[in-house]
């Protein structure tokens, strides 16, 4: 981050926290559009934490977390891990993710549009 004003310079970086497996209780996944919320099967949630731990920084965003897609009406999806007894947030669209950190993540190397759709579709 540049400051003009005192003329210094902070360099960001991500503080991606690592999802444990063993750990998650489980995974919700809420679509804005849809106003409606569905809870990950075992096969959702490996395969969410193995995309989360491999995803890549696209963006960081500084702006609140639930108008991070301004450009667009909103985020598609908010998806909530629960694991011992905390609750991790993010919001997702398409196939890009942002975490409570505002950092946002590619979560598929295909940059398919229909990423979140199909944890609501199976």
């Amino acid at each position: 981050m540049l400051n003009i004003c005192d003329k210094t310079t902070n360099e960001i970086k991500p503080t991606k926290r690592t999802l444990k497996l063993n750990l998650i209780d489980s995974v919700t996944i809420f679509s804005n559009e849809l106003n409606e919320q569905r809870t990950l099967s075992n096969r959702q949630i490996e395969s969410f934490v193995k995309d989360w731990n491999k995803s890549k920084v696209r963006n960081y965003e500084n702006i609140s977390l639930d108008s991070v897609f301004t450009t667009l009406p909103a985020y598609q999806y908010k998806v909530t891990v629960f694991e011992s007894e905390t609750e991790t947030h993010f919001f997702g669209y398409n196939y890009l993710i942002l975490d409570n950190s505002k950092w946002l993540y590619i979560m598929n190397k295909d940059e398919k549009l229909d990423y979140f759709d199909n944890y609501l579709k199976q």
